[in-house]
């Protein structure tokens, strides 16, 4: 027996013998992509699929969190813009949320300002930087693109850091190569190496469809 409840994003489950309530899949996986850019929404399907790009593919949809975090970064001295990273990234993501995980997005610069404006308003930081630690797994977008200010630096390391430390899946994008990123993120650049850099380099999609 089975009586579901979309509202609530829970499914009560019935089989005789016991009873239980396990999540939504469909309700997650919505949940999940309305999170994301509109032209990350639709999973794998209809990928561009690149030679360049085909291994780490299949490396993303194997990964289950071990190591802690994939980081998609620019190879050295290259440009990765417009390669697909983002739809990868959510593409994962999606795959997580259908089998139950809990999914969380931000783009770095969007989380930076929102952090801006909690200090702002209260003086302190008191609820974005603290509220990652019970998702399954995170996506932080186009990590250094956001304004390199004292206390967006701080917070995102922080939140890195405890993710980390915490051993809670991470997926990090970047259009910077890793010794830039160590620039700026010293710790972060070297939390992130105990996980798996993907050095994600292909020609702009985006170009090559047109899209601006």
């Amino acid at each position: 027996m089975v009586d579901h409840d979309c509202q609530s994003g829970w499914v009560y489950r019935n089989n005789g013998e016991r009873e239980w309530v396990e999540r939504c899949v469909q309700c997650n996986v919505e949940k999940a992509r309305k999170k994301f850019p509109v032209t990350a929404r639709d999973g794998w399907v209809g990928w561009l699929d690149r030679k360049e790009l085909s291994q780490h593919v299949v490396d993303l949809k194997l990964w289950r969190g071990d190591p802690w975090a994939v980081a998609l970064v620019c190879p050295e001295k290259s440009n990765n813009l417009g390669t697909g990273k983002t739809r990868a990234a959510c593409s994962t993501a999606i795959e997580w949320a259908e089998r139950g995980k809990t999914v969380g997005f931000w783009m770095v610069a969007d989380l930076a300002e929102k952090i801006r404006e909690e200090v702002s308003e209260f003086y302190h930081v008191i609820t974005t930087a603290d509220c990652f630690d019970d998702i399954d797994l995170l996506i932080l977008d186009d990590l250094m693109l956001e304004r390199p200010t004292d206390l967006a630096t701080e917070q995102i390391d922080r939140i890195i850091d405890r993710r980390y430390r915490n051993q809670r899946p991470l997926i990090v994008t970047s259009n910077s190569s890793l010794s830039q990123i160590h620039k700026r993120y010293p710790r972060v650049a070297s939390r992130l190496s105990e996980g798996k850099i993907i050095q994600w380099g292909a020609s702009d999609f985006r170009k090559e469809r047109g899209i601006k």
